[in-house]
């Protein structure tokens, strides 16, 4: 409902409430924790650090128990297998937004 107050149209504090109750509220809801994922690569020749961590990234897997094979003319042909995943257990969390008081 509007009230004509001169030239001016104002809503009235129920229309403003209804507004209010419209509003969207956003929240972000944040886990961080430390997780180990572990590969082991297999070579028939001594790799740097640097080819074992590009190994590991490129050619590694995230299926546990999966190996992959390396064919590429940059790298020996290596065997990355997959261990798996350890979960860390002291998982921090923060939330950021307007909550509702309890």
């Amino acid at each position: 409902m509007h009230i004509a107050v001169g030239s001016r149209v104002k809503q009235t504090n129920r229309e403003d409430n209804m507004k209010k109750k419209d509003k969207d509220y956003e929240y972000r809801y944040i886990e961080q924790s430390v997780d180990v994922r572990r590969w082991t690569i297999t070579s028939p020749t001594q790799l740097t650090e640097e080819e074992v961590r590009e190994i590991g990234t490129d050619w590694g897997s995230f299926t546990e128990g999966e190996t992959s094979i390396v064919e590429d003319d940059n790298y020996p042909k290596c065997k990355v297998f997959f261990d798996g995943i350890e979960y860390g257990d002291d998982t921090q969390i923060e939330i950021q937004g307007d909550t509702a008081n309890e």
